[in-house]
C-alpha cells in the first residue's frame, strides 16, 4: 500500500475523488495503476510528440518533418496498445488511425506555428491557503507555455458544446498557477482541441482569459475537496477503512468499459453486485 498522498492536490485528483472515492483510493492510496483507455493512449501519443517537436524549437533546433513526427507518434501509440490492456470502446486500429490523422494537423496548427514557445510539460507547484489557516500544495503540469499564453492539447470524440471551455476547471487552475507564479493580472488559456471525424480532423481551439476573480469558484472547490480528502484520511486512523472511500455505483464511469478497477471493486464490494458491462 502506498503512502497517503498528503503532499499535494490536483485537478485530476479532485475529478476522480468527486466521481468515485473508491476509484481515488485505488489509484492514490493503494497506488494501483488502471489500464489506459484508447483515448488516453491517443492523447499521450500526441502529448509526447508535441513535447519533442516544440522542445526542438525552444532549443533552437529544426523540427522533424511532418511525416517523421507522424511516424513517431504512430509508433508510440502502437507500442502502448500492444503492451497494455485497453479499456473503453476504441480498438487498437482505431486509436492508431486517429493518431496518424491528428498528428499532421496538430503539427501545422500548433507545433510549427505557435509563437514564442517557452516550455513543454512544465511542472508548477505552489502552496495555496486552504481557508482554515493552513496551506496545501497545488500541483499542475502545463502542456505548452508560450510568452503570452498557456495551452492544453485535447482530443475529443465530438465537438465541444459552446461555452464548455468556461466550465472546465483545468483552465482556471492552471491559469491561476501561472498568475501567482508570474505575478501577472491575467493569463490567456487555449484549449487546442482536435476532433477526428470520419473524413477530416477538426481543429477547434477555445480561448479564454483567466483572472484571479474568474478562478475563485474553482479554487473554492479545490479547497473544499482538499479538506474533504483530509477528513476522509483522518477517519482511517492507523488502519485501512473502506468506509472512508466508498464506491459510487452510478454514472458513465462505473462500468467494465470505462473503469479499469471494475473487477477489483466487485471483489471488494460483493454486497453491491456486479458492475455494469
Amino acid at each position: 500500500m502506498g503512502a497517503l498522498p498528503l503532499d499535494h492536490f490536483s485537478v485530476s485528483q479532485m475529478g476522480t475523488l468527486s466521481r468515485c472515492p473508491q476509484q481515488w483510493a485505488f489509484r492514490y492510496i493503494e497506488d494501483l495503476k488502471r489500464p489506459p483507455s484508447g483515448a488516453m493512449i491517443r492523447g499521450k501519443a500526441l502529448d509526447e510528440q508535441q513535447n519533442v517537436q516544440v522542445q526542438k524549437r525552444i532549443d533552437g533546433n529544426p523540427m522533424d518533418t511532418k511525416a517523421q513526427a507522424t511516424e513517431q507518434a504512430v509508433t508510440y501509440a502502437e507500442s502502448e496498445c500492444s503492451d497494455k490492456e485497453i479499456i473503453g470502446p476504441d480498438s487498437t486500429d482505431k486509436v492508431v488511425d486517429q493518431v496518424a490523422r491528428i498528428t499532421p494537423v496538430a503539427y501545422d496548427y500548433v507545433w510549427e506555428s505557435v509563437k514564442d514557445p517557452v516550455s513543454v510539460q512544465e511542472e508548477v507547484r505552489l502552496s495555496i491557503p486552504d481557508g482554515d489557516g493552513e496551506m496545501f500544495d497545488l500541483l499542475g503540469y502545463l502542456d505548452l507555455r508560450t510568452k503570452d499564453s498557456v495551452r492544453d492539447l485535447k482530443t475529443s470524440g465530438r465537438k465541444w458544446n459552446s461555452g464548455r471551455e468556461f466550465k472546465e476547471p483545468q483552465a482556471q487552475v492552471y491559469g491561476l498557477l501561472n498568475i501567482l507564479r508570474e505575478d501577472v493580472a491575467s493569463v490567456e488559456f487555449v484549449y487546442d482541441i482536435f476532433v477526428p471525424k470520419t473524413k477530416e480532423v477538426l481543429y477547434d481551439p477555445r480561448f479564454l482569459t483567466v483572472t484571479m476573480d474568474s478562478a475563485q469558484p474553482v479554487l473554492q472547490r479545490l479547497r473544499w475537496w482538499n479538506r474533504n480528502l483530509h477528513q476522509r484520511i483522518i477517519t482511517l486512523g492507523n488502519g485501512w477503512d473502506e468506509i472512508a472511500f466508498p464506491p459510487v455505483r452510478e454514472g458513465w464511469h462505473c462500468s467494465h468499459k470505462w473503469c479499469g478497477y471494475a473487477k477489483l471493486c466487485e471483489a471488494r464490494h460483493p454486497e453491491l453486485g456486479p458492475v455494469d458491462d
